[in-house]
């Protein structure tokens, strides 16, 4: 299974409908298989036994227009789910999603769940990613829409 090893409060720390839904974010996480090949989807089906309302991107794309998705969507909550596994500059791209889509009224919950570390294919010093995920939202604090943002570090 999953290790969730942090949780970082970017926003929203203190709105206790946002905690609740990110502890069963993490609750979810921890089910999962830690091997599972798509971990997107592994994660999609713990959350969906909880609730059926969320969906994948293929099921729900909320920036259709541009061709942009988010990995996992509570439409009727406005939950933005994002889960990236190895690329420390997607999270950038992925925060800049989240703050376009609470401009437009489509997230009102943003989760970005990053491993603690990755080692990739050259093993010789690993990205950090969620503390490069925490230092990006840090500094672009100021100009995020977004109200609720936590962003879930694990290991596998």
């Amino acid at each position: 299974m999953v290790d969730v090893v942090r949780v970082e409060y970017r926003k929203g720390m203190g709105n206790k409908e946002f905690e609740k839904i990110v502890g069963e974010i993490v609750d979810s996480l921890k089910q999962v298989d830690r091997n599972a090949k798509t971990f997107d989807r592994a994660l999609l089906n713990r959350l969906r036994e909880r609730d059926a309302g969320y969906f994948n991107q293929t099921d729900y794309s909320i920036f259709k227009k541009y061709g942009f998705q988010v990995d996992i969507y509570h439409p009727e909550e406005k939950i933005a789910i994002e889960v990236e596994k190895s690329e420390t500059k997607l999270v950038w791209k992925i925060l800049c999603k989240f703050s376009i889509g609470a401009k437009r009224g489509l997230i009102r919950y943003a989760v970005l769940i990053v491993p603690m570390e990755y080692w990739g294919r050259n093993k010789k010093s690993p990205t950090k990613i969620f503390r490069d995920a925490v230092i990006a939202s840090k500094f672009m604090g100021q100009i995020l829409w977004t109200k609720n943002l936590a962003i879930i570090g694990y290991r596998k």
